[in-house]
């Protein structure tokens, strides 16, 4: 029981103190990925990569996250039903950061003739059971 109560304890400091690791707090990503999104539906995005997140963004309105650098995709739900639900991924695309210089980037969720960044459909399975990276808190049971 005494460990038990250690455990809670730290994981309610951990949580309270530290909900997310350093590398992911804004100031220390300068690098900002914008969605917006003119595709006439709202849109749940699921940016996938080292600073994965879940970003809800309205027909006619924009989001904007901090990300780390590196490797990324997006999945995109659109609809405002489960009946109505289309489901797209999008071709890997890179966040880069300098000592100097970071990344300022702007997809606008709609398709477009000849646009520079290509989606392809997907099922609501591959998108449902595609989880964003975030910091998997590793807890271990603490011995007297």
């Amino acid at each position: 029981m005494i460990q038990r109560k250690h455990f809670v304890v730290i994981l309610v400091l951990l949580l309270g103190f530290s909900p997310s690791p350093p590398s992911i707090h804004a100031q220390d990503n300068p690098n900002t990925i914008t969605f917006d999104n003119k595709s006439g539906e709202s849109a749940l995005v699921k940016l996938i990569g080292p600073t994965g997140q879940t970003v809800e963004v309205p027909n006619g309105e924009s989001r904007t996250v901090n990300s780390a650098a590196g490797e990324y995709y997006m999945l995109t739900r659109y609809g405002s039903t489960p009946k109505q639900y289309k489901y797209s991924r999008g071709d890997p695309f890179t966040v880069d950061q300098t000592e100097s210089e970071y990344s300022i980037i702007t997809i606008t969720l709609h398709p477009v003739i000849g646009g520079n960044y290509a989606t392809h459909p997907i099922s609501s399975k591959e998108f449902d059971n595609t989880q964003d990276q975030r910091l998997k808190l590793r807890v271990e049971v603490l011995r007297d």
